[in-house]
């Protein structure tokens, strides 16, 4: 496997650590980088810009900066036989910081980091174990991933609150498997947790308990899994709740099939002549389904006009 460095990313990692360490007094960093640039500075632009990259080239590698993204693989043999050239650049930001394969074909992965990762080489390693964790998984034909540029059934509009959610769920289970096996990684079970909480506000809490803990202790689970649980949480993840489907907030409406935030679900929240003129259009519809606030709102214009 070849490792390339985006220029850019070896810049910035270069100078985070030199102000690092200008900071606590240490100028040796300082003394070694305006050694090998002050000559740099008095060749023309074009040949000053491939000397300086190759300088921070080679401070990477003397310093040792390297090191936590080459053993990190050493974990993962099947992707350092698998992947061909992985791809290391700077994320925009923390949100961006990952890891992905390149499609077609799968041998190209792309690994977006902060600079200041760099500076911290024991979180390094642990976020490179969580996002590797990932790509073992896409290459794995149980995991049965599929690429795609859309979310088949989705509506555009739900798509990022699905996206969110099954990368929410994705990670929860990565990060159990690696703590199980005595490996650490980004996140403890207690921030997990409160990430699954605030990302399903709304739920009766002791359902909220028993699906986390389900979440967390289920074996790996496999792409359609993991989708059906992002795209149907009240039938994969929450299951039944006292004998009802739960309309969740942020879930389609089983009506309109836009995502809501406010659902009337059961007998006690829709009258009887109102379920019947919903039934009209939808036979097989119950109110313990649910509907959403405008769609009932709907219907109720509706039968106020015949």
């Amino acid at each position: 496997m070849q490792i390339r460095y985006e220029p850019v990313l070896l810049d910035a990692v270069v100078s985070a650590l030199i102000q690092e360490r200008e900071a606590t007094g240490d100028l040796h960093f300082t003394h070694e980088y305006h050694a090998l640039t002050d000559a740099a500075y008095r060749l023309d632009l074009a040949a000053r810009e491939e000397a300086f990259q190759q300088i921070h080239r080679r401070l990477f590698r003397r310093w040792n900066l390297a090191a936590p993204i080459e053993a990190a693989f050493t974990e993962f043999p099947e992707l350092r036989e698998h992947i061909q050239t992985l791809w290391v650049v700077r994320a925009p930001g923390a949100r961006d910081e990952g890891a992905d394969l390149q499609f077609p074909g799968r041998t190209a992965a792309i690994l977006r980091l902060l600079p200041r990762r760099f500076l911290d080489p024991l979180s390094l390693t642990r976020l490179l174990r969580h996002e590797l964790t990932h790509l073992s998984d896409v290459l794995d034909p149980t995991f049965a991933y599929e690429h795609t540029e859309g979310i088949p059934g989705i509506h555009l509009a739900e798509e990022p609150l699905v996206r969110d959610r099954y990368r929410l769920l994705w990670d929860i289970t990565i990060d159990s498997r690696l703590i199980q096996a005595g490996r650490e990684t980004v996140a403890a079970e207690a921030q997990r947790r409160a990430e699954f909480e605030a990302q399903y506000r709304g739920v009766p809490a002791p359902l909220l308990e028993k699906a986390f803990r389900r979440t967390w202790d289920m074996p790996r689970p496999s792409h359609p899994q993991l989708l059906e649980m992002a795209t149907e949480p009240g039938r994969a993840l929450f299951e039944a709740w006292e004998g009802t489907i739960r309309s969740l907030p942020g879930s389609r409406c089983p009506l309109c099939r836009f995502p809501s935030r406010s659902f009337r679900q059961g007998s006690g929240e829709i009258p009887l002549p109102l379920v019947e003129l919903i039934q009209c259009d939808f036979p097989e519809w119950q109110p313990e389904l649910g509907a959403c606030e405008r769609c009932v709102e709907g219907y109720t214009v509706c039968q106020g006009t015949r």
